[in-house]
């Protein structure tokens, strides 16, 4: 039976296409896959190389030397016995020329941990080998001194982000398929702006939608939405911004796909899809369309033309909530936004939505959001 070893070094020669040449006690002994026992058919570059590569060699970790060519050489080790990988072109598909050997990164250092994990029993992953071998590491300490750079000159300008609470109450929108929530939270005005996140204006807008796409689909997903319709929907849009030329285009995809989510997540939350009885679809327009009239269940229930038990049962079936659950849930929600964005005495908020006192209101607020209305404000207001 072969062992183990052989069997990666054999899979790695048919997948990785990487000539693999074995070391003992520092001494080169044979290229794998070939019965050859001489080295000088190695370029001399490249004996000098591997020889003082070879020497080297840890037990730890698969080291890697780059050329800027982009060829790659990669050291396993396993007691005396070294296993030296390449050289090889490490590129990604379509930045090389046709008939053009390479291999991806991901899958070389894949390969790589692979090899070292029979050896040693181990569980390396490609993270753990762009840290022990400095992998763009000078990149790392340039990123450092620009970053430092970008704190002054924002100081010097006096430039301000756009704010942190304002994106929450967007996203917090869409996690909760608020769509009245999401057009109040677009329509804010506030101070500071978006960085420059690119060369040009446009490759700012296409970063800054990019960015902003991967927080609305986790948003949607918190909101229960399907995690592979949310980031296929995600992979969709990404592709679709990267594609248009203008800034009008990218914004507007941009405001789709937030318009999009929120309804998606309003969809599921309310039950609203093909399958919800008609009746309870009923229930809800007219609920979300009276906020601030008395909702009871004998009211609503003559709206629909039922009898309020057979009402009360069929809500509770389909929406796992009892009416009068949701009927707060839509009250306390709408009521939010009169906390965020007037300033609207709480007394005044809490009749107009029908509660009995201010009081009663507070003790509502408290029991759903798990803060009072005037931490809510406190918190989240704008005015």
């Amino acid at each position: 039976m072969r062992k183990t070893v052989d069997v990666v070094l054999d899979y790695l020669l048919r997948t990785r296409h990487a000539p693999i040449w074995i070391y003992a006690d520092n001494k080169f002994v044979r290229k794998f896959g070939q019965q050859t026992t001489d080295e000088s058919f190695l370029a001399p570059e490249q004996q000098i190389v591997i020889t003082r590569f070879v020497s080297h060699a840890t037990m730890q970790y698969p080291q890697l030397k780059y050329w800027p060519d982009g060829r790659s050489l990669a050291l396993v080790r396993k007691d005396t016995i070294v296993y030296v990988l390449g050289p090889l072109l490490v590129a990604e598909p379509g930045m090389v020329a046709p008939r053009t050997r390479f291999c991806p990164l991901n899958d070389w250092l894949e390969g790589l941990c692979l090899l070292q994990n029979v050896l040693d029993d181990g569980n390396l992953r490609p993270s753990d080998l762009y840290t022990k071998n400095g992998l763009g590491r000078g990149e790392q300490e340039v990123n450092a001194v620009r970053t430092v750079r970008r704190f002054n000159r924002n100081q010097e300008n006096t430039f301000v982000h756009n704010p942190y609470d304002q994106e929450l109450r967007e996203l917090n929108s869409v996690a909760t398929g608020d769509v009245a929530g999401l057009q109040a939270s677009l329509h804010e005005s506030f101070e500071g702006d978006f960085a420059q996140l690119g060369p040009t204006r446009l490759r700012s807008l296409k970063n800054l939608g990019i960015v902003d796409l991967a927080l609305l689909a986790r948003a949607a997903i918190r909101g229960g939405l399907d995690y592979e319709q949310s980031f296929t929907i995600n992979d969709q849009y990404i592709n679709s911004i990267e594609a248009v030329r203008t800034e009008q285009d990218v914004m507007a995809l941009s405001l789709q796909a937030k318009q999009e989510y929120t309804q998606l997540v309003h969809d599921i939350q309310n039950k609203t899809t093909a399958n919800t009885n008609r009746i309870v679809r009923k229930c809800q327009t007219y609920v979300q369309t009276h906020l601030h009239d008395g909702l009871d269940l004998r009211t609503v229930s003559a709206y629909c033309q039922v009898t309020p038990q057979y009402l009360s049962r069929l809500f509770h079936q389909s929406q796992r909530l009892r009416f009068s659950e949701y009927v707060q849930r839509e009250k306390l929600n709408a009521s939010k936004r009169d906390l965020i964005y007037t300033q609207r005495i709480i007394s005044t908020i809490a009749f107009d939505y029908g509660y009995s006192s201010a009081s009663h209101y507070a003790e509502m607020f408290k029991r759903y959001v798990g803060i009072t209305p005037r931490k809510f404000r406190n918190m989240n207001g704008k005015v």
